[in-house]
């Protein structure tokens, strides 16, 4: 659908000039109020499927969608989360993406991300914390992302954001 967008002209608005950017996330599909007679007496409603999608922003197209009939499979499993990882592409993602094998994966394929950190994400910090922005709301600090199975630890940068 790119290309096809492309030829035709359609402007497409910038979001970081300079670089493609992507955005994956993940949605349960939505569960129905019909439900089997054996089912009835369970409170909750039954958890359907899930799907991974990924956005191109800058021509608000949906590139790729990896759908799953099991609603128990976690947005993060790591066979779904590096097919489509490409060289000199940013990702941005929610903090259920922030896994070592996800970022690991991103720094092979020699991209970069913009991922909220999970709290139960193990890194170590490196240096100092360093004001960025005029305000003092911006900060920076070097980081490595703690090693998961025998992998090697991923240099990273955190920015921290004081919102009053």
């Amino acid at each position: 659908m790119r290309q096809i967008h492309d030829a035709l002209g359609t402007p497409h608005r910038v979001i970081l000039p300079g670089y493609e950017t992507r955005v994956r996330d993940g949605s349960h599909l939505r569960a129905t109020k019909r439900r089997m007679d054996v089912l009835r007496m369970i409170n909750g409603e039954p958890l359907l499927g899930q799907a991974l999608v990924v956005l191109d922003p800058q021509r608000q197209l949906i590139e790729d969608m990896y759908p799953d009939e099991c609603g128990h499979t976690q947005e993060t499993d790591p066979d779904r989360l590096i097919v489509d990882l490409q060289p000199g592409i940013g990702w941005y993602s929610d903090r259920s993406f922030c896994t070592s094998v996800f970022l690991q994966a991103i720094a092979l394929a020699r991209s970069w991300f913009v991922i909220r950190r999970h709290a139960s994400f193990s890194h170590t910090e490196v240096g100092t914390l360093r004001i960025v922005s005029r305000c003092g709301a911006v900060r920076t600090q070097g980081t490595k992302a703690d090693p998961m199975g025998g992998t090697r630890p991923t240099s990273q940068r955190k920015a921290t954001t004081r919102v009053s």
